[in-house]
């Protein structure tokens, strides 16, 4: 079976999981092609991720044509598209007046971008698109008859909250009335998704996953000397509520508490959080790590001692799914103190596989963490269960296996097919 791929970026060190996916389906023997609006900023330089290489992801990957950023290039720019188009199939001429109308919920030049994206990737079998935005443009192409295989979408946190948000809570009527299968990746999310108009009898939740005999579990315990390592491994972004972090680990200093905190990964925020730090008087506790290749982190992770990952609900509406790095530590043995926040329940057992506080109380947080310091019997029962609840639910080997049934449910569905 050939899938093809729709993701904004590609390759992304952020988006290790999309990848986990592809390598998963290829090493099952499917045929990937992968259509991508944009190189990640990490193709640019020698960070690579390997299973990029030993896969020759690079080859099998198409990129949208792009646009220039000012109104007149862009007008000129996207003429050209037009032209370009009806040069690689004359059929999608009489699809160009109906490209307009859809500007409601994506502009022309988006559509015919992906149009021929989709033209020079080739044909598939099945399109499996990325992120709710890029299964909207699609799902409006298949619309307008200018796509003629199976659809199914997977949505992984922002484009169930922030984006709709900002579009509106109307913006996926056509993907709804057209999809044959959507993926959110936690029954939250479902639940978001059904009542934005979604039809439940075509919801299938899919969880992420990772490679469980990549993380050996190393179940951590309380230093005999020195401080406490904590970490986080996270984008620089307000939902992940480093800020919060960095309060807690002030209150901790302040107790006469002796932890440094970790902070890996880069982002908008760096230059606000470090001044944090720095009036916070913890700037020496505090060191940022900047964006690191999975062996990296790992590095780091294996060097800690416990994970925050304080996600918050951000201004703009931006809300996690459920964050990776929190899989990865708990199938390794890493003590976890999070926050009761979108999916982070479902994953997290408050009491059983790790901590949780309340989203954005940098006290409580403080207060988990102090329970784990002064508790270090809690730490093996804690990682125990959650290793468990890793290697029972969050195995990728597991879902794509699921992937993959679901791949075979929609092309053998003539119900599903039919829309």
């Amino acid at each position: 079976m050939k899938i093809l791929h729709v993701v904004s970026e590609f390759p992304s060190l952020s988006e290790t999981f999309i990848l986990d996916q592809i390598t998963g389906l290829r090493d099952l023997g499917h045929d990937i092609a992968i259509l991508a609006d944009r190189p990640g900023k990490d193709a640019a330089s020698r960070t690579v991720h390997p299973d990029i290489e030993r896969h020759d992801l690079l080859s099998r990957t198409s990129y949208r044509p792009s646009l220039a950023r000012s109104r007149p290039k862009r007008r000129l720019q996207t003429a050209a598209l037009f032209a370009r188009a009806a040069l690689l199939r004359p059929s999608m001429i009489r699809c160009f007046p109906a490209l307009f109308a859809q500007r409601r919920h994506a502009g022309a030049s988006t559509l015919i971008r992906t149009a021929i994206g989709l033209e020079l990737a080739g044909d598939c079998d099945l399109i499996h698109c990325h992120y709710g935005p890029n299964g909207l443009n699609v799902a409006l192409l298949k619309s307008l008859g200018m796509v003629d295989v199976p659809i199914i979408t997977s949505f992984y946190g922002f484009d169930v909250s922030e984006f709709i948000a900002q579009a509106g809570p109307a913006i996926y009527e056509p993907l709804f009335a057209g999809f044959e299968l959507l993926l959110p990746l936690s029954d939250v999310m479902a639940g978001e998704l059904e009542s934005l108009g979604a039809d439940r009898r075509r919801l299938r939740v899919h969880r992420l996953g990772i490679d469980c005999e990549a993380f050996a579990y190393s179940p951590r315990t309380m230093p005999e000397a020195g401080p406490v390592r904590l970490i986080s491994v996270a984008r620089l972004v307000e939902k992940k509520g480093l800020a919060d972090a960095i309060g807690a680990v002030a209150r901790l200093r302040a107790a006469g508490r002796e932890v440094e905190y970790a902070i890996v990964g880069d982002g908008p925020l760096r230059v606000e959080l470090h001044e944090l730090a720095a009036s916070l008087g913890i700037g020496d506790s505090v060191r940022f790590l900047g964006a690191m290749p999975r062996p990296d982190v790992q590095s780091n992770l294996g060097r800690s001692h416990i994970l925050l990952a304080p996600s918050v609900t951000a201004a703009s509406g931006d809300r996690e799914g459920t964050p990776v790095v929190l899989i990865e530590a708990m199938a390794s043995g890493l003590p976890i103190v999070s926050t009761r926040h979108s999916a982070i329940p479902e994953m997290i057992d408050d009491g059983a596989s790790g901590l949780l506080a309340p989203e954005g109380d940098c006290e409580a947080l403080a207060g988990c963490i102090a329970r784990l310091l002064d508790n270090g019997n809690l730490w093996e029962p804690l990682t125990r269960t959650a290793r468990a609840r890793v290697e029972s639910d969050f195995n990728i080997r597991t879902q794509v296996e699921k992937l993959g049934e679901f791949y075979r449910e929609l092309i053998s569905s003539p119900t599903l097919s039919s829309g």
